[in-house]
């Protein structure tokens, strides 16, 4: 069975997909890193590896692990120097998602859009586990007192059937007919 999605629904499918602990998780996953900007001028102008040693600038470290943002984030930076990149964007008035991933490297562009929609969906399986906990714990507080209401209401009919001396009509034209029934040779 499924069900018609609101808007509000959507747009929370559309949030989860790149919120911080599933663009996190995909990062700790697949390790996903940059290549600094520093690195990529160094291979360019490799003369300036030395230079910019003396000055004090940090050389060795050319990758570093990409942030949240920084992989739901695009810049025009990121055009000129391209890094790991992924968006998400919802088809109108659907529940279909489009995971994009871009990256220097294909291969890490596919596991990273392929990570994003596992993670989505076992943050979607969380969400609705406890929804479904949370309705089985309001339906389990409340059966016992429905119940008990059940029970007292059908304890007051009977009370007022008998002292209001209330007669089934169905049963009494019931009896009746039986009666006659057994009257006639």
């Amino acid at each position: 069975m499924k069900c018609k999605k609101t808007s509000t629904d959507q747009a929370d499918y559309l949030a989860l997909s790149t919120v911080r602990p599933v663009i996190e998780r995909v990062i700790a996953e697949l390790n996903v890193t940059r290549e600094r900007v520093r690195a990529r001028i160094i291979k360019a102008v490799p003369f300036l590896k030395p230079i910019l040693k003396v000055l004090g600038v940090d050389v060795g470290a050319l990758t570093e692990v990409i942030t949240a943002e920084g992989l739901i984030d695009s810049s025009i930076l990121s055009n000129i120097f391209p890094r790991p990149y992924v968006s998400v964007e919802q088809y109108e008035e659907t529940d279909i998602l489009e995971i994009k991933a871009i990256s220097p490297d294909p291969e890490q562009a596919m596991k990273i859009a392929n990570a994003v929609a596992d993670a989505f969906i076992e943050e979607e399986r969380k969400r609705v586990r406890e929804d479904y906990k949370g309705a089985k714990q309001f339906i389990d507080e409340n059966i016992v007192k429905a119940r008990d209401e059940f029970r007292n209401a059908l304890g007051t009919v009977k009370d007022f059937k008998e002292r209001e001396k209330v007669v089934n009509v169905d049963t009494e034209t019931s009896t009746l007919i039986q009666n006659i029934m057994e009257r006639m040779p």
